[in-house]
């Protein structure tokens, strides 16, 4: 069972309807490349509790592996999709950086995902843009305090052009409930509402397609 995955991914990548590609954009440190360790840890790390509870076994082993590697006091030196030295050091993405991930869509289809972690940086949009034009989707990354950015506009921009299908993801909620920028529910409910109506009135602008069928809106699931 252990070489399972293995022996799986392969004979995915021979079906493409079970292939997406997703591009992951957004701003400089709005949290693209820990959302991608989010995504490794839900499709990696759930183990049931009766095999747990079996002294020696694999996935005992397994177990306390994850539990150390998801120690809320090591999460930030994880960062999968930061392969090389200076991206680690500098605690930002050089480079548009690939990883396959098998997960399930909301019938419980089994699907083999390559995710795009991209960099946010102003002089790297040009690895946006790349990983846009083999995107079937692209998952915008939105910091709640810092908002919409030039940044955000033009991968946002670059997506419209490219006609994929956008989702908003709004990263950093914790903040609003712990910590020194701690606010109020109706303080980060008008910080969500704003950044989606900025959104919506970028995407109407620059939209080549019908820009209603576009717009972000939690009625929609996007």
């Amino acid at each position: 069972e252990e070489g399972s995955w293995w022996d799986v991914i392969p004979l995915m990548m021979k079906m493409p309807h079970r292939v997406r590609n997703i591009s992951l954009i957004g701003h400089y440190q709005h949290g693209k490349s820990l959302l991608m360790d989010i995504f490794v840890q839900e499709s990696h790390g759930r183990i049931a509790a009766s095999e747990v509870e079996k002294e020696g076994s694999l996935a005992q082993i397994r177990y306390k592996e994850y539990s150390q590697l998801w120690d809320p006091c090591k999460v930030e030196d994880v960062r999968y999709t930061d392969t090389r030295r200076d991206e680690r050091t500098r605690k930002m993405s050089g480079m548009m950086t690939p990883m396959s991930l098998m997960m399930r869509n909301l019938k419980s289809d089994s699907l083999l995902i390559n995710f795009f972690d991209t960099p946010g940086h102003s002089d790297l949009l040009d690895e946006a843009s790349a990983s846009a034009r083999i995107a079937d989707g692209a998952l915008l990354v939105v910091d709640i305090y810092e908002g919409v950015t030039l940044n955000t506009e033009l991968s946002l921009k670059r997506a419209l052009l490219e006609d994929v299908t956008i989702c908003l993801c709004i990263s950093k909620l914790d903040k609003c409930i712990v910590g020194p920028e701690k606010c109020s529910p109706r303080d980060a409910y008008n910080r969500i509402i704003k950044i989606i109506e900025r959104l919506n009135t970028f995407i109407r602008k620059y939209s080549i397609l019908n820009p209603e069928s576009i717009v972000f809106d939690p009625a929609k699931g996007n």
